[in-house]
């Protein structure tokens, strides 16, 4: 933990050392020992062997943790990669439900992403218990969490209320120049797949921020951007689109054949006018993923 909290990078051979005794000592860890373990872990981009995490994973299935160290854990298990066995899973899912309202902003960010990232399915009542928390610890929310947790808690399966979502058209209105690439396409992507329109002021001024921090974009902000305006259908300006299509040519190569289409059918929606050059672009990545999957 000290050595992640530090930064630093530890060599190969003292890693191995202190992970093989952390297999050997994992039956008397507490739970507060566990989930620093995974989150230095996940801090320092280290997937253990197998049988470390299988050691760590066995020694979590008898104990019971706090909100902050089930957040920790799951945050950590996504970050690192790990898809425990389900019934793994749904024992700690459990203890999260019966948790819920220990749960702290950062925390209910950290548990929903952490779902969402290791396409982690949740039982309804589970959700509904987290979306609760949430809407009862909105106003401790900064605006990028709440766009984060929201977009996640709608993928699996959540429906924001208006009040819910007009308390974070608030927060945006005194935070959004701090707004991240992600964050800004995150929040357009709730607000078109809830159905909810900000006031043209709004999203004009979300769409400025768009613009100003382009450069910045990676390929998974460009698509949800993309798809959150398709979903609303709504051109954002010939100069904005022609530069959100410029940004999305440097990535189509890294993109999967799920998001290429996705890309497609988002810009088709949009009715951009997209330039011959753009098109071969975009096109032949296109075609040469469907040649392959015909």
């Amino acid at each position: 933990w000290a050595l992640a909290r530090m930064g630093c990078s530890a060599p190969s051979d003292l890693m191995a050392a202190l992970l093989d005794r952390v297999e050997h000592e994992a039956r008397s860890f507490n739970a507060q020992d566990l989930a620093s373990i995974f989150w230095a872990l996940a801090k320092m981009g280290h997937h253990p062997k197998s049988a470390v995490m299988g050691a760590l994973l066995q020694r979590a299935r008898v104990l019971s943790f706090s909100a902050q160290a089930l957040a920790m854990i799951l945050w950590a298990l996504a970050i690192i990669g790990e898809h425990p066995e389900a019934d793994w899973m749904a024992s700690l899912l459990e203890q999260v439900k019966r948790e819920a309202l220990s749960f702290g902003a950062r925390d209910l960010a950290n548990t929903v992403w952490a779902c969402e990232r290791m396409g982690q399915h949740l039982e309804p009542d589970i959700v509904e218990a987290l979306a609760e928390q949430v809407e009862q610890s909105i106003l401790f929310f900064n605006a990028q969490e709440l766009a984060y947790t929201l977009q996640a808690l709608t993928k699996l399966g959540y429906v924001p209320g208006s009040d819910t979502v007009l308390t974070l058209l608030a927060h945006m209105r005194h935070t959004l120049p701090s707004f991240n690439p992600s964050a800004l396409a995150n929040t357009l992507w709730v607000l078109a797949a809830t159905g909810n329109n900000p006031s043209p002021d709004l999203m004009d001024a979300l769409l400025k921020q768009v613009g100003q921090r382009l450069p910045f974009f990676n390929g998974q902000a460009l698509l949800n951007t993309l798809c959150a305006l398709a979903i609303r259908r709504q051109h954002p300006g010939r100069y904005l689109m022609a530069a959100l299509l410029e940004r999305l040519t440097e990535f189509l190569s890294i993109m999967s054949t799920q998001d290429l289409f996705a890309a497609v059918k988002a810009i088709a929606t949009i009715q951009a006018s997209v330039a011959p050059f753009f098109s071969e672009a975009l096109l032949e990545p296109v075609c040469n993923n469907f040649s392959c999957c015909t």
